[in-house]
């Protein structure tokens, strides 16, 4: 247990060790303070992040709960039970969903650093959430446990995204719903992490020498997905129902007319293989 969060990684974060992983996750506790503080002090002391990319990141921490919104959205309101969230990052989805109609919400997240700052979302919000440090390819978790589980941005950081959709059909309950949203590989925007053009075009071994090229940055342990290998691997997990769709585009305060009439006209489902950003539902 880690400051009241079970800490069951079988893997650590591919960015960081697990004990370093802990004792940032203590600074931040330290630290205290509000959400906010806490992602101002998490950013100045991770200068692996590009500082030109810092306010583009931190301005989505902060609207991620308004954000999630739209995800919930997606999922209609026939869902009322118990909602697992893997990669939960900050909490954002959450906090929208603790807020709103589900009785229960587990987040799970292979960063304690950033359980550290959910907790304190959370506890800023007066929501209740339970948190738990692990990995989304082997879930705690016995057979048929949530009518929901949701994992946004997350499959592009994971080096088996098989395993994530194996495990997500095992804990999903017998009718319940696998929500997964994503950047689009094959996307005609720039990579949103590095913000370069025409990256996920390239075969996988030269995206992080072109990201080098163009920007100077580090791209490592990250690999954007296809429409095809998404609904590849929902199948073979074994999913009897798999929607793919392109995402709803949603950043509060930030080219929201652009956005709306993306979301009006953008979201024929033929367009996925090059939408911006991409969502699968698949039904147990």
């Amino acid at each position: 247990m880690l400051h009241g969060i079970p800490d069951l990684r079988i893997l650590p974060d591919p960015y960081i060790s697990i004990e370093e992983d802990r004792r940032k996750g203590a600074k931040l506790l330290e630290a205290g303070g509000s959400f906010a503080g806490m992602l101002d002090l998490y950013y100045s002391m991770t200068p692996e992040i590009p500082a030109g990319l810092v306010p583009k990141f931190k301005s989505h921490d902060l609207a991620a709960a308004a954000i999630a919104e739209a995800t919930l959205a997606e999922l209609g309101s026939e869902t009322r039970g118990p909602l697992l969230d893997l990669g939960c990052r900050s909490g954002g989805l959450l906090a929208a969903a603790a807020a709103s109609r589900f009785p229960a919400v587990v987040g799970l997240d292979a960063a304690f650093r950033w359980l550290v700052m959910a907790q304190a979302r959370l506890r800023e919000a007066g929501l209740q959430a339970s948190l738990l440090c692990a990995n989304a390819e082997y879930l705690p978790f016995p057979a048929a446990s949530f009518p929901l589980v949701t994992a946004v941005d997350l499959v592009e950081h994971l080096a088996d995204p098989a395993l994530l959709f194996a495990e997500c059909r095992r804990v999903a309950a017998r009718g319940g719903t696998f929500y997964l949203a994503t950047n689009n590989r094959y996307s005609l925007l720039p990579e949103p992490h590095v913000n370069v053009w025409g990256v996920g075009w390239l075969p996988a071994r030269l995206q992080g020498p072109w990201v080098r090229l163009a920007s100077g940055r580090d791209y490592r342990n990250i690999r954007l997905r296809s429409s095809r290998e998404l609904a590849r691997w929902a199948r073979t997990a074994g999913f009897p129902r798999v929607e793919l769709a392109p995402a709803p585009l949603a950043s509060p305060g930030r080219r929201e007319r652009l956005l709306t009439a993306y979301n009006r006209i953008g979201r024929w489902r033929g367009l996925a293989p090059i939408a911006p950003r991409l969502q699968l539902t698949c039904r147990n």
